[in-house]
């Protein structure tokens, strides 16, 4: 792991007329405040980007062809803004942006061929539909636009809410992540090895729709993602939890998740959680019992892209960078905010002073995850070797706390094998084997390391070794000296 991890969180990107942002002037925004915070404020460039929902606005048309053309427009846009951002902060590496549904990621048009109105015609009493409506999982719905109930009559179109969602972002990972259709697998598993972290990404939009605002995750995500994620836990990963929903509200509203969730999630080992929906930054504590031994800290982004009539009022577009200290898990937060005043469609992002941090970021002392299982490290090291997936298999083997032996060997091949010579020589130092010896000579005599190879033929040791193969080394090494 490094020293500091750095992850930039955005949300609610959807776009919609009022107050529209160009692809072109939002990531040129976003690349001219990197350079800003990274010089004025010495913030570290993001190694993780997190994208909690709201991808899009969505489309209201009655029309299901014109909605659905208008909502994978939308999509389209977004892709060539999340292909831009990966390649420009990250290096094009789409492992380490972890994307999730929210709200209006649901399609409404599929909502709308999914449920038919209830005749209540026929009865005198309508509190059995009002049991129903507030009941579990339940298919009934209530309209206060329109005053009537409804219910899901097609579950197959209805579970197709999130079709387009799924075609935006099975193309956008291309076989690295796919989304599920299936309620019950909506979620996905993000491992980092190099920056130690695994990211779990839930789908918190678990029947929800324009009728049922009230964010879930599917109980059988939750219970599934536990067991994918015993095996990070034994690696020592810090393990991270994404979704879209917020877990609180003011009295009169619905539209946030269960705060009863965060028990389960807990409970999965997650002790960080990032989420979106509300517009605004918000940091809390939520705690398992009275003895506040475990708890999770919840960090929620404010809107990258909303226009004005959609910010909460007092609110701005906002956007955050978590950095963590790998080896205190000490963390800082940092808010960046559009500043007031300014064109909607020509972003300029500063430093956004958090009330009450004197410091202006708020310090945060994270849970530390377990000690690792070197020997599983280990082995998912040797695979990586053997997917010639050298650098990856670098900086796993650099996060391990102490290097032994075998960890140094290991080390030596992936350097080897991307003919990184000075890493070679540096990670042999003086030899104290034969064949460390020959790796070493050879690898100054190459450079032409002509001091290096007067010090090491100095050494006792090198001196003792009498094998053809060293003697003719040290006196093919001699003659360069």
């Amino acid at each position: 792991m490094e020293k500091t991890i750095s992850i930039l969180h955005i949300s609610d990107t959807h776009r919609n007329q009022e107050g529209k942002v160009d692809n072109t002037a939002l990531i040129t925004s976003l690349i001219q405040d990197k350079e800003n915070y990274t010089k004025n404020d010495k913030i570290k460039e993001p190694d993780l980007i997190i994208v909690s929902g709201d991808i899009i606005y969505g489309s209201s048309k009655s029309d299901f062809d014109t909605a659905v053309k208008e909502i994978n427009e939308q999509y389209e846009e977004a892709e060539i803004f999340l292909n831009e951002l990966v390649d420009i902060f990250l290096g094009g590496d789409k492992s380490k942006i972890i994307i999730i549904p929210g709200n209006h990621d649901v399609s409404f048009p599929h909502v709308q061929n999914s449920i038919k109105e209830i005749d209540i015609s026929k009865t005198n009493d309508t509190s059995i539909y009002t049991k129903k409506l507030f009941s579990e999982n339940s298919n009934v719905r209530w309209s206060w636009k329109n005053l009537k109930y409804y219910e899901i009559a097609n579950h197959s179109t209805y579970k197709y809410r999130l079709e387009p969602f799924k075609i935006f972002y099975d193309r956008f990972y291309s076989g690295l992540q796919e989304f599920s259709i299936e309620p019950e697998k909506q979620y996905n598993i993000f491992d980092c090895p190099s920056i130690g972290l695994t990211i779990v990404a839930y789908n918190s939009c678990f029947n929800n729709d324009l009728l049922n605002p009230t964010g879930s995750i599917n109980p059988n995500c939750i219970a599934g993602s536990y067991r994918d994620i015993i095996e990070y836990t034994k690696k020592g990963r810090f393990i991270i939890g994404t979704w879209h929903h917020n877990v609180k509200g003011a009295p009169r509203e619905s539209n946030y998740m269960d705060i009863r969730t965060l028990k389960n999630i807990m409970r999965n080992g997650i002790t960080l959680g990032f989420h979106g929906h509300q517009h605004q930054l918000e940091k809390i504590d939520e705690f398992m019992d009275v003895s506040e031994n475990e708890k999770i800290t919840l960090i929620s982004a404010g809107s990258l892209c909303a226009g004005p009539n959609h910010l909460p009022t007092g609110f701005n577009r906002q956007y955050n960078i978590l950095e963590i200290e790998a080896e205190t898990f000490r963390a800082k937060l940092h808010s960046r905010k559009m500043m007031e005043n300014i064109n909607f469609s020509l972003p300029i992002w500063e430093k956004d002073n958090i009330s009450g941090c004197e410091k202006g970021y708020m310090e945060l002392q994270l849970k530390k995850p377990e000690a690792p299982n070197i020997d599983l490290l280990l082995s998912e090291v040797i695979d990586l070797i053997g997917n010639k997936d050298y650098p990856e298999a670098i900086d796993l083997l650099k996060s391990l706390p102490t290097i032994e032996e075998q960890t140094k060997s290991l080390l030596l091949e992936c350097y080897i094998q991307t003919s990184n010579n000075p890493k070679v020589i540096e990670t042999i130092g003086n030899p104290n084997t034969e064949k460390e010896t020959i790796i070493l000579l050879q690898t100054l005599f190459r450079e032409r390391e002509r001091q290096r190879i007067k010090e090491v033929l100095e050494l006792s040791y090198v001196q003792s070794l009498n094998t053809p193969i060293v003697v003719e080394l040290k006196n093919k090494c001699k003659a360069i000296v």
